[in-house]
């Protein structure tokens, strides 16, 4: 179900601070992170002084039903309005000082340069009363489908600057709700690490779809995702139902290869590449792979420091060019021949660990 309408209780921008912490500022569908320069901080506070409207902040609302969304005992978490709110309290606490954009107030131009909060209550206790009492427009979401939490934060930023795998991700067709729906499981919840505050988790998800789509490795670029969600925007969701099988049980399998939060996952570079090496032998090796590709790890930051030392000037010697070349790789890893590349290398070498191990 979804919900969406205004909060029940308005409340102004003190009231609101106050209550902070009945707010849960973090929770794992926050998709946004500190992205305002401190320039459209103070905008924001010199439009609210100067009595402007602003956007609507929208809050997943728990005092309506136990929804499985509630991740902490706040009775509300933000979905979209999160930097807005982060800078009203920023300015209550005195963190954050006024530009010199005129503030007008009672037929006068007032020039509140560097003024914090607390400046403004001892000399202009009428303008800071004024900043008390906004009431700003606050939108409750009922909702019990983390899915429908993240569609409703793509298309209210539509017309603002959003990523790449957002935007896609609004486009018309039965493949965005497939990228949506497998981007909220538990592996990119719990286990990954790489950040998903531009919709990385977003681009995982249609990366994997679309290798799956193509039963194998295969360019995976902007414009080839993009490619990918429009040119099937015509077909039927049942035409997809085995990927989203497949891609759903491989990452089941990988939240028992990888452990939670790890620090292999940390970028999303290899993923494509690991999510085929358990995908073909998750079932034979478990997790034997987790820690075969610590190891791996280990080895390739070894030859990494055997190269910068060369480039030094140094005379050592680089004991895998393989390895070498696979890093290489890594800083640009969606072309198919690379990923190609990446993946024999792995797969070679977990069999030979598997031996002799």
């Amino acid at each position: 179900m979804l919900e969406v309408k205004q909060i029940s209780k308005p409340r102004t921008l003190l009231q609101w601070y106050k209550e902070q912490q009945r707010i849960d500022m973090d929770p794992s569908y926050q998709r946004r992170g500190d992205l305002w320069p401190e320039k459209h901080k103070q905008l924001l506070i010199n439009s609210i002084l100067n009595r402007y409207d602003i956007p609507k902040i929208y809050l997943a609302d728990f005092t309506y039903f136990n929804s499985p969304l509630k991740e902490s005992k706040t009775p509300y978490a933000v979905i979209d309005g999160k930097q807005r709110f982060t800078i009203f309290f920023e300015f209550f606490d005195d963190q954050l000082s006024l530009d010199n954009t005129p503030v007008y107030y009672d037929g006068e131009e007032l020039i509140l340069t560097g003024l914090k909060y607390s400046d403004l209550k001892l000399r202009y206790p009428a303008v800071v009363k004024q900043f008390d009492e906004f009431v700003p427009t606050v939108m409750s979401v009922i909702s019990d489908n983390l899915e429908d939490v993240q569609e409703l934060f793509i298309r209210l930023n539509l017309n603002v600057s959003i990523s790449g795998p957002e935007r896609r991700n609004a486009m018309p067709g039965p493949i965005p709700h497939l990228i949506r729906s497998l981007s909220v499981h538990d592996f990119f919840r719990n286990y990954a690490t790489f950040p998903i505050n531009r919709g990385q988790d977003l681009n995982a998800a249609a990366k994997i779809l679309l290798i799956e789509e193509r039963n194998g490795f295969t360019n995976t670029k902007k414009k080839d995702l993009d490619d990918f969600v429009l040119s099937n925007k015509d077909k039927r969701p049942s035409d997809f139902e085995n990927i989203d099988k497949i891609s759903r049980a491989t990452l089941d399998n990988m939240t028992k290869v990888f452990e939670k939060h790890d620090k292999l996952l940390k970028r999303q570079a290899q993923f494509p590449v690991y999510y085929w090496l358990v995908k073909k032998h998750a079932n034979r090796y478990g997790k034997k792979i987790g820690s075969f590709l610590n190891e791996f790890e280990e080895k390739r930051a070894l030859t990494r420091n055997q190269a910068a030392a060369r480039a030094r000037g140094e005379k050592t010697e680089i004991n895998d060019l393989e390895l070498l070349e696979y890093t290489r790789f890594v800083r640009t890893p969606d072309d198919r021949t690379k990923q190609e590349f990446m993946y024999s290398q792995l797969e070679r070498r977990l069999k030979e660990y598997v031996k002799l191990d």
